[in-house]
């Protein structure tokens, strides 16, 4: 049995999941394969859901370590409230401290201005929202508006990932 470096001294589980120790059963290698063949074949929005309990954040975790080095992972997980607030939460991942919050810009424009500087460094950029089932409605169909308009070529894809009512 093989446990990850950054368990804790005192318990025998590890504190984050080893992406190569992922257990197999359950079609989750194949579930994994699938989402990272989706990602390169240039998929806007991909969807994954499930039960409670399936392993869907596990599942999140270990596709975060997997994606190919030109793909950059950002996991947000139960994000709520409004898009503005939403956006700021995008826009600190993927920027840092180049934050897209200008307010006197539509954030329509704002999540162009994003894409754009992302896709200037030449990678994919992969956002993953876990338990996305948390989202304000509103929130969720703006984002998708936004994603449904803007991601064709811009080396972006949304995977949401949440329980059936999503």
């Amino acid at each position: 049995m093989q446990f990850n470096s950054e368990q804790s001294s005192d318990s025998i589980f590890p504190e984050r999941i080893d992406a190569e120790t992922f257990c197999p059963h359950g079609r989750r290698e194949d579930i994994c394969q699938s989402l990272i063949f989706d990602i390169l074949a240039g998929k806007s929005l991909v969807k994954l859901s499930g039960r409670m309990g399936a392993g869907k954040s596990t599942l999140c975790d270990v596709l975060e370590e997997r994606v190919p080095i030109n793909v950059r992972a950002v996991v947000l997980s139960g994000p709520s409230g409004s898009f503005e607030k939403f956006f700021r939460l995008v826009a600190s991942a993927v920027d840092g401290d180049k934050r897209v919050t200008d307010v006197q810009r539509e954030v329509s424009e704002q999540w162009q201005q994003l894409l754009a500087n992302h896709l200037a460094t030449g990678s994919h950029l992969l956002l993953i929202i876990d338990e996305a089932e948390k989202m304000f409605a509103a929130t969720l169909e703006r984002l998708l508006r936004l994603v449904a308009e803007e991601a064709q070529d811009a080396h972006f894809t949304l995977l949401l990932v949440g329980r059936p009512e999503l």
